[in-house]
């Protein structure tokens, strides 16, 4: 009976600690995602670019520091590299500072070729 208890609990701290990795694990793919649609919809400078980022990471709760992004353009293409740290409580009093990394490759979008209207 002992033995059945102490499986159950180490079942139990296994599985929350799951639950909890993976669930910021999705937070991570939802915040990556939304930084490719940035970049790929919207023509921005890099300064303008790195605040929209910044923004993002505020709304999806990402501790993501200005000092950790890194932003270039090579032709067409424009890569953004960041990383972050965030505690995740693997069981009920321990903490583990996880690192989640982003590397994200998009095109430019294309200049807009409307002209102006005269009103």
């Amino acid at each position: 009976m002992i033995r059945f208890a102490v499986r159950l609990a180490v079942a139990a701290f296994l599985a929350n600690a799951a639950y909890r990795i993976g669930s910021e694990y999705f937070a991570h793919v939802k915040f990556r995602g939304a930084v490719r649609n940035t970049v790929v919809l919207t023509a921005k400078t890099d300064n303008e670019l790195r605040q929209s980022i910044m923004a993002l990471a505020a709304e999806h709760d990402v501790p993501l520091a200005e000092d950790h992004l890194a932003i270039r353009r090579d032709g067409h293409h424009v890569f953004v590299q960041g990383s972050y740290k965030k505690r995740i409580d693997l069981l009920p009093l321990y903490e583990y500072p996880w690192r989640f990394e982003m590397s994200i490759e998009a095109p430019t979008p294309p200049p807009s070729t409307e002209t102006p209207r005269a009103r």
